[in-house]
């Protein structure tokens, strides 16, 4: 299985539970948010530029997860007003 197809399985998850890998003595438990992910990451993978690196693609995910945070952060009410 590719990681794409991996994803693609994985999008389609609407509960919680435990996932095995065939053979290997690996299971997970995935839910919702899981899901979630894959589907951001099936995006991400098609909106990337043909040559992008893993390295290109985690930081991408490093600047969402910084931008998110940081707004975040901020007092609401001073941020909105200045």
């Amino acid at each position: 299985m590719t990681p794409r197809e991996f994803y693609e399985f994985l999008a389609k998850r609407e509960t919680t539970g435990v996932i095995g890998f065939g053979e290997a003595a690996v299971s997970l438990r995935v839910g919702p948010q899981d899901a979630m992910a894959a589907r951001l990451l099936l995006w991400l993978e098609a909106e990337m530029p043909d040559d992008a690196t893993q390295g290109d693609l985690d930081k991408v995910l490093d600047a969402a997860k910084w931008w998110s945070t940081f707004w975040a952060s901020l007092e609401r009410a001073k941020c909105l007003t200045g």
